[in-house]
């Protein structure tokens, strides 16, 4: 072979090694790297993980301090629950003992320092009467939240807490249809309460005492036992007052501005019986139609009837020979007459009380009456005494209004004068 043409055949060679060699070194280089890229998404996805697993942990972490924070706050609810209840037991006790002119029981000595440091800790507040304190504000609260489950008379009313201790205040109130004016002037002055569209109600409170008589021989019981004991009479007692004073008042419209519903004197919200009418007995089914026709629509939509369960049986064998009864039992084990519900109260007169001109019956939206409380109540030992039963009587003193709104909304139903 020519010298020449073997040694370019040898550089060629040479460069074909360098060239295998350089693409072996590629090789391994982009194995690596495709090494290196399957190592990292393995990293990315393990991070990923990692953040998932983070995620996940801060919101159980989240959670359970949500959980720990809700928690105790049941529980600092459920000690100042428990220490008013305490606190009020404390305080009937002391109150006895006052007023039967003995010492605490040896056990109890130290109650009434303790119900006076928590009185600075304004758990609740010692009246300015000597003798006397306001119920703590706990219970005075819960007491006030289950009127209303209690009675049913009282769920249909408006309740209006939270009233000014003293002086009037004035509540707007529709009485009639709104009018559409088709053409509104310049000159045209705002409504007033001459406008037949709205009126104004005036809720002035006035002292209310309810009294409720307790055992003198309660007055060994631990005072947690003895406070649950005193709210149970306390509520008992007010909400057969209110509803005793919701009813018929005294008569007039002195006392609180308010007659009660049973005296009604306005002929706006009456419907008597027809002449010859003069017992409950001869109440009909065309007149229960007619006082219901007499009620503005929208104190039929919520209308229910209010009467005794006397008044009821007689409503029950109306119409006994039709097809269908005039009452009616609902599924859930509620009446009905005419679609509206009954709603019995053992202030409602019976059938012993049936006479001439007596109101017997209620028809329409009991929400017409509004029941305005003031917040706190004061709670005294009264000078009457049940010697027989060995029995001291307590007085509340439960600041409120009643008053009715100034609206056809409910209508009571007479029997007929002689």
């Amino acid at each position: 072979m020519d010298a020449e043409l073997k040694r370019e055949l040898d550089a060629l060679k040479g460069e074909l090694g360098k060239n295998v060699e350089a693409l072996a070194r590629v090789d391994k280089i982009e194995t690596a790297a495709l090494q290196r890229d399957a190592d990292t998404k393995k990293l990315r996805e393990e991070l990923d993980a990692v953040k998932a697993s983070h995620v996940e942990r801060e919101k159980a972490i989240q959670d359970l301090q949500r959980q720990g924070r809700a928690q105790a706050i049941q529980r600092d609810h459920n000690a100042i629950v428990i220490e008013a209840t305490e606190n009020l037991g404390m305080i009937v006790r002391e109150m006895l003992c006052k007023r039967l002119g003995c010492e605490l029981p040896s056990a109890f000595v130290g109650e009434p320092k303790l119900v006076r440091e928590r009185i600075q800790r304004a758990t609740l507040a010692a009246d300015a009467v000597t003798g006397s304190y306001l119920v703590p504000t706990i219970t005075e609260a819960q007491l006030i939240d289950t009127l209303e489950e209690v009675s049913d008379l009282l769920s249909l009313v408006e309740f209006m807490p939270g009233l000014p201790a003293a002086g009037t205040i004035y509540i707007p109130t529709l009485t009639g249809r709104p009018t559409l004016q088709p053409a509104r002037a310049s000159s045209d002055t705002a409504m007033t309460q001459s406008d037949p569209a709205f009126g104004l109600m005036e809720m002035s409170p006035k002292e209310s005492y309810f009294w409720f008589p307790v055992d003198n021989r309660l007055i060994q019981m631990s005072a947690i036992n003895l406070g649950n004991l005193v709210s149970g009479l306390m509520r008992d007692w007010v909400v057969g007052g209110i509803c005793n004073w919701l009813l018929n008042a005294d008569g007039t419209a002195n006392y609180n501005f308010f007659t009660g519903i049973l005296n009604e004197s306005s002929a706006d919200y009456i419907s008597a019986l027809p002449s010859g009418k003069k017992a409950f007995s001869d109440l009909t089914a065309q007149d229960m139609r007619k006082i219901k026709g007499a009620t503005l629509k929208r104190g039929r939509a919520k209308g229910v009837w209010l009467c005794s369960p006397d008044v009821q049986g007689l409503m029950e064998d109306f119409d006994r020979t039709g097809k269908l009864p005039f009452v009616k039992e609902m599924p859930d084990g509620s009446m009905k007459a005419l679609q509206n519900p009954i709603v019995n109260d053992e202030g409602m007169p019976d059938i012993a009380d049936s006479a001439e001109n007596k109101t017997f019956l209620g028809y329409g939206d009991l929400a017409t009456f509004i029941v305005g409380l003031v917040g706190g109540i004061q709670l005294a030992t009264s000078a009457d005494y049940r010697f027989g039963n060995n029995q001291t009587s307590y007085r509340a003193l439960l600041n409120m209004a009643i008053k009715r709104k100034p609206v056809n909304t409910l209508r009571i139903m007479k029997t007929a004068a002689a």
